[in-house]
């Protein structure tokens, strides 16, 4: 299945951005985008470049020498203190795999100063 970056699930979801899919567990992925360069320092999210969906080049084949994908994803309470999975692959204009994946597990705590309840905000790059 495929859902839109924004939507909520309670099980593992696809959220397709650009050319990407990110494979989550149980969280909600509010926003996704391609960027020159990103880099996370204390809890902020900082981007260069970012939100871009196509890269003009004169020929083919060619490189892109710094591609990054920039995410930040809504922790709920009750998921907070466990590994979630995180799957990253790229996809052609069809959606098809080609074959390129990234994987990897996040755990997120919760900041001393978080009302009770309330969700985590954590960048991903």
């Amino acid at each position: 299945m495929t859902h839109r970056v924004g939507d909520e699930y309670t099980s593992r979801a696809v959220h397709r951005c650009c050319g990407v899919d990110a494979i989550v567990d149980a969280m909600k992925l509010t926003s996704a985008m391609l960027a020159d360069a990103a880099q996370v320092q204390s809890g902020k999210l900082y981007v260069l470049g970012g939100g871009f969906d196509t890269i003009s080049v004169r020929s083919l084949p060619s490189v892109h020498r710094n591609l990054t994908l920039a995410m930040v994803a809504e922790v709920s309470p009750d998921e907070r203190q466990r590994d979630l999975e995180l799957t990253v692959q790229l996809v052609d204009e069809d959606g098809a795999e080609i074959g390129v994946v990234a994987k990897g597990k996040l755990r997120v705590g919760a900041p001393p100063n978080l009302p009770p309840g309330s969700p985590s905000v954590v960048p991903i790059v």
